[in-house]
């Protein structure tokens, strides 16, 4: 797995999970480190939670990677 995002999350971003789900990032819960997060699963269910920050790996793309 990519490494946690930290601080730099976002709003629209794609994260995944230490079970292997990607998923998209909906909102921050309040103004603490946690985040509403939409997965998508293979089994099409509808699956949206709130986990925190450290539980989230980025999914980045080579335009988002620093050079």
């Amino acid at each position: 797995l990519a490494q946690s995002l930290g601080g730099s999350m976002k709003v629209g971003d794609l994260v995944e999970n230490q079970w292997g789900e990607i998923g998209i990032v909906l909102r921050q819960v309040g103004v603490v480190d946690r985040w509403v997060v939409h997965w998508m699963t293979s089994t099409h269910q509808v699956k949206v939670r709130a986990h925190w920050t450290h539980d989230l790996y980025p999914i980045r793309t080579d335009s988002d990677r620093p050079t």
